[in-house]
């Protein structure tokens, strides 16, 4: 019997111990300490789990978190002693609370009075499972990401409950237990010798960071044992991006190195392109990895060098001693060659001509003339290696060409680039043509081989370039001047446009770019997106030399309408004119005349010359106080009339009405101009009279 009852006083060794006894009765005494509260003697032959929570109020004056079953001695000993349970605690490893004590409700409950009863036998405390292993072990996943499947059915899929001959209770012992379940792995002709350390070497046996419950992911897993393969290559074998079990199994295999296959049928696995063919590279008999390192390589594909220099450690080097390598060969032998299999002989990628047009094009495809050697086949001109000359033909350019043709660059001043480098075949194909003369293309299309096309999405053209006539105004393989043109600078320009030369030549005031550097200066002489093939639009081509005026004109916040448009040519003769700065009719360039309308002709093209006619006006100008022209008052004198760039920047100003802040026409002084802009009119402060002011509508009344 089972007595639990209040100790004679407290334990000063821990605030709560329980001591068991054994009656002469055949039962026993549990004293309990408690230094917070003293406890009455509890009878009883079991306590059970409903009564522990008022047993532990007792003790402790509040709900206890844990549940402590106490159950009698004579029970728990009967469980390993029974006929029923005698092989508990006779294996090697026992489970702690059978071994300790033989506590088997630390697991297990009864469900029932007595043991077995009607009721029911034991059964699992916490409800069974991974739960009730939880009671007194840590959780092996850690918050690891990968869980062993076999946690799914329980603990007990690899250890058992009670006991076993194998360390930590495990069902079989080492990669025995593993081979229950994966007996894929068990057996084979060549094995992972980490294996004989036991499968946890590398996975964990109960959860894992990395897939399959290993330790890392692959191939830093692999890494920790095995040097890396890669080290300090350039060219990695991109099946390593997948791992090292791309080829190797990571277990067993029947081939060396647990590699999936044995010798280049492990290679074909992924490259079945390299197997078979006509002609075979003898090589291939070694196997792949004469050439190539199955992990890395200093070159490409993992070779261990690049072509050439890869082949010529078995093949002599056929270039050797040649002045001009086919190009081909910076590429690598395997230009031409397959370095594996080919259905052409010495494993050429096609036979005869078709391996060259592979490159270059059939250059006898849709074309009337075809060079008669080509019959004979390309290796009648050129060395499929290297040869002496250039392209590998046995002279250098022109010399080859004028072994039957003759020179047509004698007797020019300037020859053609290609032709001076005797670079026939920049213009002639050496197999067949397009155009006539064996060309390579027709008229500007030939030109634009080389120089950039001067017509390409551009609405001003020269009409002999809109037409595609380059050698209307250029020679074909020399001339006497640069460019092969026939004249130089305004003088080729004269040639079709005398008409403008020789008013730019009698012009009393030329255009200084004009005599300087000649019409191109201003226009493109193949054209440009803009009207009269200029270099820019209208406006912004002045502004490449006058650069002061175009700072000027775009800072300004009150333009001229001619000059914010760009229309400078409005004003201006761009090739020159007999008026000062080019102008395109009279403008005074004093600062007072008599008043004559033929004196402003530039300015009337576009303003009223009403204006300044009468002195009275109602729509003459604006500038007027009632019907009284102000234009006229200080315009139209016989003798001392201000004119207009007195008051007015023909360019622009910070002022309304392209006013001067100060004008400038004075000497040495510099009179300011302040005007204030209303609605029907303004006001005026200069340095030559009072500030006025004037109204359209009411106007001003001075005395």
């Amino acid at each position: 019997m089972w007595n639990i009852e209040a100790p004679p006083g407290p334990d000063a060794g821990s605030p709560f111990r329980v001591s068991l006894r054994r009656e002469p009765t055949g039962g026993a005494s549990a004293y309990i300490w408690n230094s917070f509260n003293p406890v009455p003697r509890v009878p009883g032959r079991q306590v059970f789990r409903g009564e522990v929570g008022t047993l532990m109020r007792l003790l402790f004056g509040f709900f206890a978190v844990v549940c402590v079953v106490i159950s009698p001695v004579s029970v728990m000993a009967e469980c390993v002693t029974s006929s029923c349970h005698a092989v508990m605690g006779q294996a090697q490893v026992v489970h702690s609370p059978i071994a300790d004590d033989g506590d088997c409700e630390s697991c297990h409950e009864a469900t029932g009075k007595q043991h077995p009863g009607k009721r029911g036998a034991f059964s699992l405390a916490e409800g069974g499972g991974n739960e009730l292993c939880a009671m007194c072990h840590d959780d092996v996943t850690g918050g690891q990401a990968h869980i062993h499947p076999a946690l799914e059915d329980g603990c007990t899929s690899c250890h058992s409950p009670h006991q076993s001959n194998n360390d930590q209770i495990l069902l079989q012992e080492g990669n025995s237990l593993c081979y229950m379940c994966h007996d894929d792995k068990e057996g084979g002709k060549h094995r992972h010798p980490i294996l004989e350390d036991g499968c946890t070497s590398c996975h964990g046996p109960h959860a894992g960071d990395a897939s399959a419950m290993l330790s890392e992911e692959l191939p830093g897993l692999c890494l920790q044992c095995h040097d890396d393969p890669t080290t300090d290559k350039t060219h990695v074998h991109p099946a390593l991006d997948d791992g090292c079990t791309s080829c190797h199994d990571p277990h067993l295999s029947d081939a060396p190195k647990m590699l999936a296959a044995e010798g280049n049928d492990l290679c074909y696995m992924c490259h079945d392109d390299k197997a078979g063919g006509k002609h075979r590279h003898p090589i291939l008999e070694d196997g792949c990895t004469s050439c190539h390192g199955p992990h890395a390589g200093d070159a490409s594909a993992m070779l261990s060098e690049e072509p050439p220099g890869l082949c010529l450690q078995c093949h002599d080097d056929p270039a050797a001693g040649k002045a001009h390598v086919h190009p081909a060969l910076d590429d690598g032998c395997t230009s031409c060659h397959y370095p594996h299999l080919s259905d052409a002989p010495k494993m050429l990628s096609a036979e005869g001509n078709a391996l060259c047009f592979e490159c270059h094009g059939d250059p006898t495809a849709d074309v009337a003339g075809v060079h008669p050697i080509i019959e004979d086949g390309c290796i009648s001109c050129h060395n499929p290696h290297g040869g002496d000359a250039a392209a590998m033909l046995p002279l250098e350019g022109a010399a080859l060409c004028l072994m039957c043709h003759e020179d047509p660059a004698a007797g020019h001043a300037v020859q053609h680039p290609p032709v001076a480098d005797g670079e026939c075949t920049s213009c002639h194909s050496p197999h067949a043509g397009k155009a006539s003369g064996m060309l390579l293309e027709a008229g500007a299309a030939l030109c634009e081989q080389c120089h950039d096309s001067k017509s390409a999405d551009m609405q001003n053209l020269h009409p002999p370039v809109a037409d595609g006539e380059c050698t209307s105004c250029h020679g074909i393989h020399g001339g006497p001047e640069a460019a092969l043109l026939p004249a130089a600078g305004t003088a080729l320009c004269e040639m079709c446009h005398d008409d403008v030369v020789d008013s730019a030549n009698q012009a009393r005031f030329p255009h200084a770019a004009v005599e300087e550097d000649g019409c191109s200066a201003c226009h493109d002489p193949h054209g440009t997106g803009n009207p009269q093939m200029l270099l820019e639009a209208d406006g912004e081509v002045c502004f490449m030399c006058h650069d002061d005026m175009a700072e000027k004109v775009k800072n300004a916040k009150h333009g001229h309408m001619p000059v914010e448009d760009g229309e400078c040519a409005s004003c201006h003769n761009p090739h020159g004119s007999s008026n000062l700065a080019m102008l395109v009719g009279a403008y005074p360039s004093q600062t007072y005349i008599g008043y004559d309308e033929q004196a402003y002709y530039l300015c009337y093209q576009c303003h009223d010359p009403l204006l300044a006619r009468y002195a009275q006006t109602s729509d003459g100008t604006n500038f007027r106080n009632g019907t009284d022209s102000l234009h006229w008052l200080h315009v139209n004198k016989p003798s001392k009339g201000r004119t207009c760039k007195v008051c007015h920047d023909v360019h622009g100003s910070d002022q309304p009405r392209i006013l001067h802040p100060e004008s400038k026409n004075f000497g040495r002084w510099n009179i300011p101009i302040i005007f204030t802009e209303t609605a029907n009119g303004g006001g005026c402060m200069v340095g030559c009279h009072k500030h006025k002011e004037y109204n359209r509508q009411q106007p001003v009344t001075y005395h």
